[in-house]
């Protein structure tokens, strides 16, 4: 009955450690888990303004293409102006091409 009494309570400490370890890995396992979800919220943030970001840049980068488009037609407009007049043309059709070029 002693050895029984004994050995129960060697597994009754046995248990308590375990539970104890449990507990201490439950708390960090809680901690890591803390960490995470911040560093996945700072990470949708990111990639959030990331996004924008790259929206951002598509608009600016179809506006300079558009910009590119005008200016070389302009040029290509003037370079036929001047095969057409040669030296000593009249330059004021071509100021005018390029006034209305620069309003649009």
């Amino acid at each position: 009955m002693v050895d029984a009494l004994v050995k129960s309570n060697e597994v009754f400490e046995t248990f308590k450690q375990e539970i104890e370890k449990m507990g201490k890995s439950v708390k960090e396992l809680k901690k890591e888990n803390t960490f995470l979800k911040s560093k996945c919220e700072k990470s949708d943030v990111t990639l959030i303004e990331l996004v924008e970001e790259r929206e951002h840049l598509k608009k600016q980068l179809e506006k300079t293409k558009n910009q590119k488009e005008k200016l070389e037609s302009l040029c290509r407009s003037l370079q036929a102006e001047r095969k057409q007049n040669p030296i000593g043309g009249n330059n004021s059709d071509s100021m005018a091409v390029l006034n209305s070029e620069r309003s649009t």
